[in-house]
């Protein structure tokens, strides 16, 4: 717990578990709701455009090119920027059933209903409530990025899962003192990260966590005269477990390497002019931090009750230290670009927003402020979490922003579901800190103020509104811009295209001999 923390009870790994068979009956109900809704989507077979532009230019045609070439897939040029594991699977279901449009749907709606599943149940344990694991997980689930990609043909779920993994054995691993546990989770761990990297490249963020985790682990610093230099105590235990961390994620950076040498860069040759590498300033002046944060705090309404605590006994507390951090933070929000740029890929979702809004400069008023509603949520949440969840679950932000300050595309689909997975898991962890108005309060402590009442109350409606609000966003998407994805393809441009030549109108590239599946088809 963070330094001058009182009444808080015993983190939900540290306190009574969940009752027996809760956290499964959570992930059963959770997933058996998404499945009542991605399987009459599935068959309807109509998306939003931008689902359907992505599903069937792209992905299908991907999986598609592969089933016809296999066990000899060409994976030197295929149609996704994205490594080619969730199309190569696919591609191998389909050798028993087809490639329609049903069949790659619903082999695909597998990995969102193992992700809903996963959240559920763990959100379940934390907060030791079946119901609240469910509601948390179908909150994700609800998001126009999540429910949609498991009823399209689309890896975002895959990718999502396998992070979400990752990130569950990064807090088991810190909570371990025994080295010989670490030694297996870390094995899980490595085989979860060469996973995800084959699927999705850009997750390979994901090894901070294993690192992180190794490093923070419990025990490592014992031998720490203070708390403030338990951090950077390189321990005996604590370099071997690092070792260990480093040796299991070998695999996965060989892997991710073997594609880099293939490609000659970190995407196949159709989509390095769509994705071009940035220099390491261009980067480090990138406002992604600033969306994360922006994403973050387009849910602090919905989330503030479950903050709420958090943020209490920051003011009480370290009120200094708390008007240090988001001062100091507003004015570093002021220092890269936040306005709309479609050239420098600043559009849709909150972009848009922030375009009718007023700026200075170069700087979006709304941004910034956004970014500061959710820096100040997450202190609050992070605050009632135990120490594993709050590192891991923190540097699981930060792992993504650093990744997301390379992509020339600052777009919202690829930011809202690890935000909304980090709300939910965040969320879970204050509800079984029990901070809520059942808490002892100390002797000669007020009774809450009415504001506070409110706000604890506002929990669990706020989760359901949000539920609500990303469904109508979603239904309203679909009524207006839906398009029949077993039908004709949409078109590669739209009537305002701006951008390079889109990857599916290019040439194939040169197969040249190179294909890391030959040496097998003979």
């Amino acid at each position: 717990m963070m330094p001058g923390t009182t009444s808080q009870a015993k983190s939900p790994n540290e306190g009574p578990s969940a009752p027996p068979g809760s956290p499964m009956r959570a992930g059963l109900l959770a997933a058996g709701i998404a499945a009542a809704v991605l399987l009459p989507l599935i068959a309807w077979g109509v998306a939003p455009s931008r689902v359907a532009f992505d599903a069937m230019l792209y992905h299908s045609e991907a999986i598609r090119t592969f089933a016809s070439q296999w066990p000899d897939c060409n994976v030197l040029d295929y149609l996704s920027a994205t490594t080619p594991g969730y199309h190569l699977l696919s591609a191998a279901i389909s050798q028993l059933f087809g490639t329609t449009h049903g069949v790659l749907a619903f082999a695909g709606s597998v990995w969102t209903l193992l992700l809903v599943f996963t959240l559920a149940s763990e959100c379940a344990a934390r907060a030791r409530s079946m119901l609240a694991g469910a509601g948390l997980a179908l909150a994700v689930f609800a998001s126009v990025y999540v429910h949609w990609a498991g009823a399209a043909t689309l890896p975002d779920s895959a990718g999502w899962l396998l992070v979400v993994l990752q990130m569950l054995l990064a807090m088991r691993i810190a909570r371990s003192r025994e080295t010989s546990a670490v030694l297996w989770l870390a094995a899980l761990f490595g085989a979860c990260f060469l996973a995800c990297v084959l699927v999705r490249q850009s997750h390979a963020w994901t090894a901070g966590l294993l690192i992180g985790a190794a490093w923070l682990a419990r025990g490592t610093h014992d031998g720490a005269r203070s708390r403030a230099l338990a951090f950077f105590v390189p321990s005996k235990q604590r370099i071997a477990r690092l070792a260990l961390a480093l040796w299991a994620l070998v695999p996965g950076i060989a892997a991710l390497a073997l594609f880099v040498r293939l490609w000659g860069g970190l995407v196949p040759p159709r989509f390095a002019t769509q994705y071009p590498p940035k220099g390491l300033l261009e980067s480090a002046t990138s406002p992604a931090w600033v969306f994360v944060l922006a994403a973050t705090g387009l849910f602090s309404p919905f989330f503030a009750g479950f903050a709420w605590p958090g943020v209490r006994a920051w003011w009480r507390e370290q009120r200094v230290l708390l008007l240090s951090l988001l001062g100091v933070a507003a004015v570093l929000m002021c220092v890269p670009a936040t306005t709309y740029s479609f050239e420098a890929g600043r559009w849709s979702g909150l972009w848009n927003i922030a375009q009718r809004l007023p700026s200075v400069g170069h700087v979006s008023v709304f941004m910034v402020a956004l970014a500061c509603c959710g820096l100040l949520l997450l202190l609050g949440l992070l605050r009632s979490a135990s120490r594993e969840a709050r590192w891991v679950l923190g540097l699981s932000l930060l792992g993504f922003a650093c990744a997301f300050a390379a992509s020339n595309e600052l777009w919202q689909r690829y930011v809202e579901p690890l935000v909304l997975m980090v709300l939910v898991l965040a969320a879970a962890e204050a509800w079984g800190c029990r901070a809520s108005t059942t808490e002892p309060r100390l002797a000669g402590e007020k009774p809450p103020a009415r504001l506070s009442q409110l706000l604890l109350a506002s929990r669990w409606p706020g989760v359901a509104a949000l539920a609500v609000a990303m469904i109508a966003l979603s239904v309203a998407l679909t009524l207006r811009t839906g398009q029949d994805m077993r039908g004709e393809k949409p078109p590669t441009r739209s009537p305002v295209h701006r951008g390079p030549t889109p990857p599916v109108e290019l040439p194939p590239v040169p197969r040249d001999g190179r294909t890391l599946w030959s040496p097998l088809a003979r």
